[in-house]
């Protein structure tokens, strides 16, 4: 999600660039828990006065996923990777849906300890920057 906020809000960023690149080059599929969190994160955003209409971000994913650049799907089991249960919406979708990477700036996500599980049943977690440098 974070990758997906930072791209919007600054253009020619890292993140901006590797969702251009994911989106153009990749199958990218988001869990349902994606667009719940973008659209509190933006009333959130809201509400402390920060230019950010939580709708647009909703209006924006149902585009992509009408242009069939995201797939937005259900996660059938919640693993138990991370301490946080959002966090573990995104590593079961990634799972469940045979992904090789998970692309995140999450510093919960992106600890030590997150990765090294994750590597451990072949899911790579990659920040945007690294992202880049791999393709």
């Amino acid at each position: 999600m974070n990758v997906f906020i930072s791209a919007f809000m600054k253009k020619g960023s890292k993140p901006h660039t590797a969702m251009i690149k994911v989106l153009n080059d990749f199958e990218t599929i988001v869990p349902q828990q994606f667009v719940n969190d973008i659209y509190s994160f933006a009333k959130q955003a809201r509400k402390k006065k920060v230019k950010i209409n939580p709708d647009e971000f909703v209006m924006m994913i149902a585009e992509l996923e009408k242009a069939e650049l995201i797939e937005v799907v259900e996660v059938k089991e919640i693993v138990s990777v991370s301490e946080y249960e959002a966090d573990n919406h995104y590593i079961s979708m990634a799972i469940e849906n045979n992904a090789e990477n998970l692309i995140t700036g999450d510093k919960d996500l992106t600890c030590e300890r997150v990765v090294k599980e994750c590597s451990k049943i072949g899911l790579r977690i990659v920040k945007p920057a690294d992202f880049l440098e791999m393709f």
